[in-house]
């Protein structure tokens, strides 16, 4: 009967890495839209950011939802997008010129 907390305990310490684990990998896998607030000189890139739509599955999805929805306003997506003293910072970002 002692042992039978500890089981318990140690399947909610289980189920709780594996909870974390899901959500820090979907996290690092998800894309972004960033919609532009004003566009930079070359009609490409954004400026400065309006907002932003999380939770694209791939690059594509998130590409062809921006030139559907906001061609003209400009957008750009970004895979890994994390906020960093006031920037947003992404690990890929892509627009009508490509992806960097």
């Amino acid at each position: 009967m002692e042992n039978k907390p500890r089981g318990i305990i140690g399947l909610i310490i289980v189920a709780l890495f594996i909870f974390l684990g899901y959500r820090y990998y979907k996290d690092k896998k998800s894309w972004t839209m960033i919609v532009c607030k004003n566009k930079m000189a070359n009609g490409i890139e954004c400026y400065d950011d309006s907002y932003e739509i999380p939770n694209f599955k791939s690059e594509k999805d998130c590409l062809l939802e921006g030139a559907r929805t906001f061609s003209k306003e400009g957008f750009e997506c970004g895979k890994g997008c994390k906020k960093k003293d006031g920037l947003r910072v992404c690990s890929i970002i892509c627009n009508k010129a490509g992806c960097n």
